[in-house]
């Protein structure tokens, strides 16, 4: 058996090179997201995509209007911060963001995805490829401008953890796929339950938002640009140290 100071010595020269990339990378992040943040901030788009889901929260609160006339009126280009190419279900994070402070829509997804990671322990190449991952231009951007990307990548993060918030995945079609992951658990199917009821309880809102799909135009690869910071917890969970506690 090799004496305890040859093992350290391995250990140093096996985790050097680790420490050297975690580094380099993360200040390759923290560079982009210095710059990403004045361009954003020189076109006065801080924070939009919040103000947008907030405003729309509260007009739905206030009149019960969603989808706008000429959504449902035929073919026609997607307006972005005009036009409302959610479903129905968005309304759950959208209502209660026109209320509560501003400061929650960053606060919680971001607090849930920090206790996974705590709770998970990935290891030093997870830590790796989650930086990569954030470096991509529309992972990092999403939380400056409050983008709902933040509030996917939370919830697949606690259904990992818990299962049933992973449904919050409902927001998207594209990201519905994600809802699975907090399948193993009973929460899971009674969180489910609770979105078909909300389903049926909003069938007309879900027939207009066919017909709104229906009637847009836009690219089919758009959302693909989200699914680096969805990665995110997968990747923590994938390399996590020990189950969660």
């Amino acid at each position: 058996m090799p004496p305890t100071s040859s093992l350290d010595t391995r250990g140093r020269v096996v985790r050097r090179p680790f420490f050297a990339l975690i580094g380099g990378v993360g200040g390759l992040l923290v560079t982009l997201v210095i710059g990403t943040t004045q361009q954003i901030a020189d076109r006065g788009d801080l924070f939009i995509d919040y103000v947008f889901y907030r405003d729309l929260g509260a007009r739905f609160f206030n009149d019960g209007s969603y989808y706008l006339p000429h959504q449902l009126a035929g073919p026609h280009e997607v307006r972005l911060m005009v036009d409302v190419i959610y479903p129905p279900s968005a309304l759950l994070l959208f209502v209660p963001a026109s209320i509560v402070p501003a400061l929650l829509w960053w606060a919680v997804p971001v607090g849930t995805v920090a206790y996974a990671l705590y709770r998970w322990r990935p290891a030093r190449w997870a830590v790796v490829v989650i930086l990569a991952l954030l470096c991509w231009p529309r992972a990092h951007a999403a939380f400056l401008f409050g983008n709902t990307d933040m509030w996917a990548m939370a919830g697949i993060a606690a259904g990992l953890l818990w299962g049933w918030p992973a449904t919050l995945l409902t927001l998207k079609p594209i990201f519905a796929p994600f809802a699975l992951v907090g399948i193993r658990h009973r929460s899971w199917w009674a969180a489910a339950l609770g979105m078909v009821v909300f389903g049926l309880a909003t069938l007309p809102m879900w027939l207009q938002y066919i017909t709104v799909v229906t009637n847009v135009r836009a690219g089919a690869d758009y959302s693909l640009g989200s699914l680096p910071l969805l990665a995110v917890p997968v990747v923590a969970w994938l390399g996590r140290h020990e189950e969660p506690r």
